[in-house]
């Protein structure tokens, strides 16, 4: 990818110079690999959040590089497809793919940059924190508590993410969240939905 569309990219990720040829061709590949196995996603509403399973599904047998996001009824919700890199795996892109929103991950030497439709929100650093470009905290993922991953905003839980290091494939009936605070609008639902797949994502290149 030259000329305009390098520029292009270059611009939805910063960070990314020019000179990033390789992730910039990755998320090319990824956005192109979601397109042609395209699934009828299902818009989900934030009434129906308690819906959705912690069930990661395998579209191509691919070790979970690629596949989907569902409710309890196997509903597709959000495609993703990734690649990662290094031999310890630490490092990767991936592409979020949702009926109305598309997330954007690129993870670099413990440092995740996260850039929702077009716009960067922040950076995930390595204690979880999600920060704006000014340092400032918008969300923090918390240390395991039981059997769920708290997620906090401004000093408060405003989730609770089922643990992906659980077997969801044991009980069908298992939600993403155990909880998630009601009161939750805008950016700060966006944000929460993001760093929960985050949470799982990032389990991929743990195991």
């Amino acid at each position: 990818m030259t000329g305009a569309g390098a520029f292009m990219l270059w611009k939805l990720i910063p960070g990314i110079s020019p000179g990033e040829k390789r992730v910039q061709e990755d998320f090319k590949k990824l956005k192109k690999e979601i397109k042609s196995n395209a699934l009828d996603l299902v818009s989900i509403q934030k009434k129906e959040l308690d819906l959705l399973s912690p069930r990661l599904f395998d579209l191509k047998g691919r070790k979970l590089k690629s596949g989907f996001f569902g409710t309890v009824f196997e509903e597709p919700i959000a495609q993703f497809a990734g690649t990662l890199y290094g031999s310890a795996h630490r490092d990767f892109a991936w592409v979020v793919q949702l009926a109305n929103m598309e997330i954007l991950y690129w993870r670099k030497k413990k440092q995740t940059r996260l850039v929702i439709d077009k716009t960067f929100v922040g950076i995930i650093d390595e204690m979880g924190n999600l920060k704006s470009s000014k340092g400032e905290i918008l969300a923090q993922i918390q240390k395991i508590k039981g059997d769920y991953i708290p997620l906090m905003m401004q000093g408060e839980e405003v989730a609770g993410v089922f643990n992906p290091k659980l077997d969801a494939e044991t009980e069908l009936t298992s939600r993403m969240y155990h909880f998630i605070d009601s009161h939750l609008e805008g950016n700060q639902l966006v944000w929460v939905l993001a760093l929960t797949y985050f949470i799982f994502l990032r389990a991929v290149f743990e195991r």
